[in-house]
């Protein structure tokens, strides 16, 4: 993620939110270990801004906001920092 983000390419904003993704899928059935954090949510929320595209406030604001609702249900991991 952190390479996608790094790339400043705009497909790498999507790259980043499509591991995201996956990894949360996992975490949903049942692997935990690779539950995200908030260096994860943080790397696809860089990416993002560093992306230039003019959705990428929004999915910013978005992914902020899901960390907190995460925090908010009980996952310290993805606490907003």
């Amino acid at each position: 993620i952190d390479a996608w983000a790094k790339s400043k390419s705009k497909k790498g904003a999507e790259r980043a939110e499509a591991i995201l993704n996956w990894m949360e899928n996992l975490v949903k059935q049942g692997n935990t270990d690779v539950e995200p954090d908030s260096i994860t949510f943080n790397s696809v929320i860089d990416a993002w801004v560093k992306s230039g595209l003019k959705i990428a406030s929004q999915k910013a604001l978005w992914l902020l906001q899901k960390m907190e609702r995460l925090n908010h249900e009980g996952n310290t991991k993805s606490q907003p920092n």
